[in-house]
Parts: C-alpha cells; sequence; structure tokens
C-alpha cells in the first residue's frame, strides 16, 4: 500500500520504511503512542481500526490519534526515483515524479485528449487512436470546412457521423474541368453525365489525341529519312557498300585466316564491271580484331 522501493535509485532511510507493508512511507503518519512510530495512512488506519494498539510497540492508541505529517512527506519527496514506466529513462526526485507522468512521460497512458473519452493512452499511441480509434474526434469537412452546408458547422465524428455528413453536405463540386456547379452528392450525380463542360472536354481531349497523332506519325517519317541519308554519307558508291558489306560477313564466318587482311584494289581497276575512284580504294578497313 506503500511506495514501491524499486522506484528509488538509492537505499532508503529505515525511518522511511513502513513496516507494515514495507514499503516507502505513502503520506507517513504518526501511530500516537509515546514513540509515535511511522507508517504509511492507510496501513496504520486499517491496523489501528482492527486493534487499536501501536504495530511497533504495541502500547494503546486510536484513529483519532494518528497524525498526518508534511515532514516525513518531504522527506520521501527529495529522494531520487525514476519513472514507474520501465521503458522511460526519467530520473529525478521522487516529488516530480506526478508532474512528469501527467505532462512530459510518453509511455504513462493518460485519458484521451477528447472530451468524454475514458481510453487511457499513451503520449505516442494518442495520435494514432485519435485519427484512427477514438469515436469522438471531430472532423472538417474537406470540402467547404464551415460553409459546407452540412450540420455542426462542417464538423462530424467518424462512423455514423461521417455518413450523415456526407448526405447533406452542400459543397460537393462537379468533376468536370471549368464546372462550378456545387451542391450535394446527389445533384452532381445528377449533373456530371450531362454537364456543358463534360462535353467539351470529350471534343478537346479527341481533337489533342489526332493532334498528338498526326505529329507522331511525322517524326517517324523523319527519322526514316535521316537514317537514309545517313547510309548514304557512309557508303556514297553503292558497288563499294556491296563489297564492304561482304567482306565484313566472311570476317564475321571466320573465312578469313586470322590476322589475314583485306585484299586492296588496284587504283582504276574494274570491280564488277564498275572503274573504282582512286579515293575510294586506297584501303578497305583493316580486319576485325
Amino acid at each position: 500500500m506503500g511506495i514501491p522501493v524499486e522506484l528509488f535509485l538509492d537505499t532508503v532511510p529505515e525511518h522511511l520504511i513502513c513496516t507494515i507493508c514495507q514499503d516507502v512511507l505513502e503520506r507517513g503518519t504518526m501511530s500516537g503512542c509515546t514513540e509515535d512510530h511511522p507508517y504509511c495512512l492507510k496501513c496504520v488506519r486499517t491496523w489501528v481500526r482492527q486493534r487499536e494498539t501501536c504495530p511497533t510497540c504495541r502500547q494503546p492508541t486510536s484513529r483519532s490519534r494518528l497524525r498526518e505529517t508534511q515532514l516525513l512527506r518531504r522527506e520521501v519527496g527529495c529522494l531520487r526515483s525514476r519513472c514507474s514506466d520501465n521503458e522511460c529513462n526519467w530520473q529525478g526526485e521522487y516529488s516530480d515524479l506526478q508532474a512528469h507522468l501527467d505532462s512530459t512521460c510518453n509511455f504513462h497512458p493518460r485519458p484521451c485528449s477528447n472530451r468524454g473519452c475514458t481510453v487511457l493512452v499513451s503520449a505516442l499511441q494518442l495520435p494514432q487512436h485519435l485519427d484512427v480509434a477514438c469515436a469522438l474526434t471531430l472532423f472538417s469537412c474537406a470540402r467547404g470546412g464551415k460553409h459546407c452546408g452540412g450540420p455542426n458547422r462542417g464538423c462530424f465524428t467518424r462512423g455514423a457521423g461521417r455518413a450523415g455528413h456526407d448526405a447533406v453536405c452542400g459543397a460537393y463540386r462537379c468533376p468536370n474541368f471549368n464546372c462550378t456547379t456545387v451542391g450535394t452528392l446527389n445533384v452532381m450525380q445528377a449533373h456530371a453525365p450531362g454537364c456543358a463542360w463534360h462535353l467539351q472536354h470529350a471534343v478537346d481531349l479527341h481533337h489533342s489525341v489526332q493532334a498528338l497523332t498526326n505529329e507522331l506519325a511525322q517524326a517517324r517519317q523523319h527519322i526514316l529519312t535521316l537514317e537514309a541519308l545517313q547510309h548514304q554519307d557512309a557508303y556514297p558508291h553503292p558497288t563499294i557498300g556491296m563489297e564492304m558489306d561482304a567482306w565484313a560477313n566472311k570476317r564475321a564466318r571466320n573465312q578469313l585466316p586470322p590476322g589475314g587482311s583485306a585484299a586492296r584494289l588496284p587504283m582504276g581497276e574494274v570491280s564488277n564491271g564498275v572503274a573504282v575512284p582512286a579515293a575510294a580504294t586506297s584501303t578497305l578497313p583493316a580486319p576485325l580484331p
């Protein structure tokens, strides 16, 4: 019934230990005997009510002679203690422990901040409790806030409160671009299919797709033209181009000996019935490695 000894960081003086419960004095009270032995208030009241004696010396006493003293409370309050929650690293004087539990401890359960909610939850779990579980959390209409036209000036609780608000909220907007029509959900569902902006948007979208298709076709034709010009620049003479391709294919099939070189065409010699220009016959490409 007293304060657990394990809560304190240092050895507790013997006179601050209740001999009835063997814990540290909670609301230390003198027994009223000639020795005035100290006990926890609840412990000594229960003892005296049943026996009317001092638990230590057995001298007669009564409840009217019991005397709670502030001196013992201050002594206990000066003792160094840790937080009563094992996950918390707080340390300080015992007199500051309750303030820590009520305000700064992230692990000690406290009442939910919503008025009327009786759930105890730690500070770390409070945001999730408010957003997901608490039935008394108030939400504001995301469409129109306090001016949405719903009950309670756009505020509602989760569950049935949200469903009831959505059914009467007058801040639903037409989903079609540029349309400014506003109304309830039923009104918008009836309005959207025949909305003039909906039809115009469909026409504009069709024209945009058609224009993009034409641009894509022109881009493809331009790419083909560039590839043809690039091929002509690489092989200006068609016969030389054919010979180059044949040599590359033969080399790839390993039909040329390793380290072999391609045959050179003498300047002005006729190849396949066509005279090869001097600039083109100087040297064919080196063999592939």
